[in-house]
């Protein structure tokens, strides 16, 4: 399925996203709570393993654990700038209906 895959192989890709869009999909469910969160972190996971599937090596891993180690980092970098978004926009909130500026010790 790799080899079809990285020969353009429509049909191959589609049988790949089938196969492990469930897997996927319940690994990103468990650590985002929104659906919308949840589809666009799976949608970064198979742009991700669709860029890196020509460094897939069935020597040192399974497919599927491949992929789940794809997904566990995406989640961990994906955790950071959501926690960030979700920690900056609450302060921008309150600068502007207050007139308020944040201490320094707020922007560190």
């Amino acid at each position: 399925m790799i080899d079809q895959c990285l020969q353009g192989d429509q049909g191959a890709w589609e049988a790949l996203v089938h196969t492990y869009k469930s897997l996927i999909y319940s690994l990103c469910s468990k650590y985002r709570s929104r659906d919308r969160d949840t589809g666009d972190l799976v949608q970064d996971v198979f742009i991700r393993i669709f860029q890196k599937l020509g460094q897939f090596s069935g020597d040192k891993a399974s497919l599927k654990g491949w992929i789940i180690r794809i997904t566990r980092n995406l989640m961990i970098i994906g955790g950071r700038g959501f926690i960030a978004l979700t920690i900056h926009f609450p302060l921008a909130h309150v600068e502007m209906k207050t007139n308020m500026k944040p201490s320094r010790t707020l922007i560190q």
